[in-house]
């Protein structure tokens, strides 16, 4: 403040246009305090403002990673239960196809132990010209006749 008085001092100017001047001074600088304060909390919530940004940036990729996780888990029991299920058609595959070996040479073996040697022997000759077991079955029941 000195320093205005002593330009004051120097100039030329009247008491009112001084206190003007020094008016629109004390103004100016006010203002400018207020946009320094102004300036001041606006950075401030600016720097809150990426501390939340980085805080629930954080906690996302936690929440997707733990999603990651679960879906991770989710398609590995699922890819268990897609293995057990093939297990179980290729378990009930074999057994039905022992059971059709079975019943087939139940069929057969039944019929067969009814024929004589040379029946055996043309059914042998034969034997891959049928394409059906019922076929293979017509065959031995009209041998039996």
């Amino acid at each position: 403040m000195y320093n205005l008085y002593k330009e004051y001092l120097e100039s030329e100017e009247t008491d009112l246009e001084y206190f003007d001047w020094l008016d629109n001074q004390i103004l100016l600088r006010s203002r400018d305090r207020k946009i320094e304060e102004a300036n001041k909390k606006i950075k401030e919530i600016r720097q809150r403002t990426e501390e939340t940004i980085e805080e629930i940036n954080q906690r996302t990729e936690e929440t997707i990673e733990e999603i990651n996780q679960r879906t991770e888990e989710a398609n590995k029991k699922y890819e268990n239960l897609i293995n057990e299920i093939k297990e179980m058609i290729d378990e009930t595959k074999e057994s039905i196809i022992k059971y059709s070996q079975l019943k087939f040479h139940e069929d057969i073996s039944s019929s067969i132990n009814t024929l004589s040697k040379n029946q055996i022997f043309d059914l042998l000759d034969h034997l891959y010209d049928f394409k059906e077991f019922d076929e293979l079955k017509k065959y031995l029941q009209n041998l039996k006749i």
